[in-house]
């Protein structure tokens, strides 16, 4: 007489194979999205005769890279890769905060717990939350939400100087109670590595021309002279603060906050779509 396995080991070998079939449909159902192909359910028996079919289809329907025209440059855009979990620390830290701000005259008109134990827990909660809003604040301030590369001929070049035109670049940053700030830098060359923890770049403080420059500078009289290097802006597009340099005769430069200004700044480099230039003109 041959023993028979158990029943749970019988459907072992079905479990598997209606396994498999699911993976393969879901593999397929992503892949003809990606293609485009009209969505449609596909039984099993039929999956060998499509797999081969949208490789194919995939193949011919690449996408061709698009090229920059200098007139109609593209418009690049860097998207922080944490700034969800950045939005929701700050905005989680600024509510508590407010939460217990409300709450303990709230408390103390009640008189559901005696004054000298509301004052006392009311104490502990504002060290607590004022503690950790200071830290956030301090931490996921400089963090880039968005930098967008804006076109040459938007630079911010009242006073015409420079042979070259800088990159400009707008960058969105939050305060911690989630309002933007927006900072355009009209010349990258003054974004400079930081050792400041939790940002990777700086507005440089102090800066010095190249010999060329100096000369081209000095034959358009802009020698000595002031240039605005960045603004930042609010939300309503209002201007609360500019970084300002004060060229001398010879080139070098001596950068001054006007108003607030973001200094500091937090990317994810290898995430950005182009390089962004330093340390010179």
């Amino acid at each position: 007489m041959v023993r028979r396995p158990p029943l749970r080991l019988q459907l072992v070998p079905q479990f598997l194979r209606s396994c498999s079939s699911r993976i393969t449909r879901r593999v397929v159902f992503e892949r003809h999205q990606l293609t485009g192909i009209r969505q449609e359910s596909f039984p099993s028996r039929h999956l060998p005769k499509i797999m081969p079919e949208l490789s194919t289809v995939t193949e011919k329907d690449e996408p061709v890279p698009r090229t920059q025209s200098p007139n109609h440059p593209e418009e690049l855009v860097y998207h922080g890769l944490l700034r969800n979990n950045i939005r929701a620390m700050k905005l989680w830290t600024s509510s508590s905060l407010m939460s217990c701000v409300v709450l303990t005259p709230v408390l103390l008109f009640m008189e559901i717990i005696p004054p000298i134990g509301v004052l006392a827990m009311a104490g502990t909660f504002l060290t607590a939350y004022g503690a950790a809003a200071s830290m956030v604040s301090w931490c996921g301030g400089p963090y880039v939400f968005t930098l967008r590369w804006l076109p040459t001929n938007y630079a911010h070049d009242q006073n015409g100087t420079g042979t070259k035109e800088p990159q400009v670049v707008e960058i969105t940053t939050m305060s911690l109670t989630l309002n933007q700030r927006i900072t355009r830098v009209y010349d990258t060359a003054f974004l400079l590595p930081t050792i400041r923890p939790f940002a990777t770049w700086e507005l440089a403080e102090f800066f010095r021309l190249s010999p060329h420059e100096v000369e081209a500078r000095k034959a358009k009289g802009v020698l000595p002279g002031k240039e605005v290097i960045a603004e930042t802006l609010d939300k309503k597009g209002v201007v609360i603060g500019k970084w300002v340099v004060h060229w001398n005769e010879n080139g070098s430069g001596a950068c001054e906050e006007q108003g607030r200004v973001s200094r500091y700044f937090k990317v994810h480099e290898e995430l950005l779509p182009r390089p962004v230039r330093w340390g010179g003109s």
